[in-house]
């Protein structure tokens, strides 16, 4: 990943207004849905487009293309995890 200076300069003005205990609750939350062996199937549903974020750290981008081979996949420089906050809007990504 990133490590001093560099991680600092990546990740400036990223940080969830989330708190962490809220975080690690709603990871918690997942892992023991996973763990229960109480998931649902896949839906089925095919995608037309994937959009990658460059500085996306939650799902790193090269592991994105990695997992999206066969779908187009288009990358945004400069776009966060959750890249609602730096958008106009939807036609931004759909264009």
């Amino acid at each position: 990943m990133f490590a001093g200076a560099e991680r600092d300069l990546r990740t400036a003005g990223l940080r969830s207004a989330r708190e962490t205990a809220e975080q690690q609750a709603e990871l918690g939350a997942i892992a023991a849905t996973v763990a229960s062996d109480n998931v649902r199937e896949p839906s089925g549903w095919a995608f037309s487009k994937a959009i990658v974020g460059s500085l996306d750290l939650v799902f790193l981008p090269d592991r994105q293309r990695a997992a999206w081979q066969g779908t187009p996949t288009l990358l945004f420089d400069g776009m966060p995890h959750f890249p609602f906050f730096h958008l106009k809007g939807w036609q931004e990504l759909l264009a």
